[in-house]
């Protein structure tokens, strides 16, 4: 996957804070920028159940909020919302993640794109739980297979030695080293 793939940006945690405060402000700038390819798409998933008109909903009025660069050209809102969608389920649920592989393949059915990138804007605690689900329903594509995939992780990563030390171990099973970005929140303001 190069910078100027188009991929499927799943981002675990959609419903909170991080989300509509930090992550699509920052990609609607991108966007606005021109900097976002064609084809780019994000998938919110998070507990809460809701539609997605309402997290496009919800995410302009983020945007309007928190963004820093200002309002686009109607057309390049109509874009950017445009590419927002939802997906609802539990995180520790193997179910609720075959729904979720179910809705990216026939995204990527649509679009043809099979690169991925997973953003992990959860507690440390839960993601543990979502990393399971990804290994036990085979989420993630293998590497050099038909599609790539990527990892984003908040920091703290974990809640302790032992829990950090799991968390990496399920990370290490799913992705190389070089597919796994850790992220410092408290540095990346």
């Amino acid at each position: 996957m190069n910078e100027t793939s188009p991929c499927t940006m799943v981002i675990f945690g959609a419903s909170g804070d991080l989300t509509s405060r930090k992550l699509v402000p920052a990609l609607y700038s991108l966007d606005r920028d021109g900097l976002l390819p064609e084809g780019f798409t994000v998938v919110g998933y998070g507990r809460t159940v809701k539609s997605h008109e309402q997290f496009r909903q919800e995410m302009r009025e983020a945007v309007q909020t928190y963004c820093r660069t200002g309002a686009a050209s109607a057309e390049t809102q109509q874009r950017f919302f445009s590419r927002l969608h939802y997906a609802s389920g539990k995180y520790d649920d193997p179910q609720s993640f075959l729904n979720l592989k179910d809705l990216l393949g026939s995204m990527r059915a649509q679009k043809g794109c099979g690169h991925y990138l997973y953003y992990m804007a959860l507690p440390p605690g839960v993601a543990e739980a979502v990393l399971q689900c990804m290994k036990t329903t085979k989420f993630v594509p293998p590497p050099g297979g038909d599609g790539a995939a990527r990892i984003m992780m908040e920091k703290p990563f974990g809640v302790d030695l032992p829990s950090a030390q799991r968390l990496n171990r399920l990370v290490t099973e799913m992705f190389d080293e070089s597919q796994v970005y850790r992220v410092d929140q408290y540095l990346a303001k």
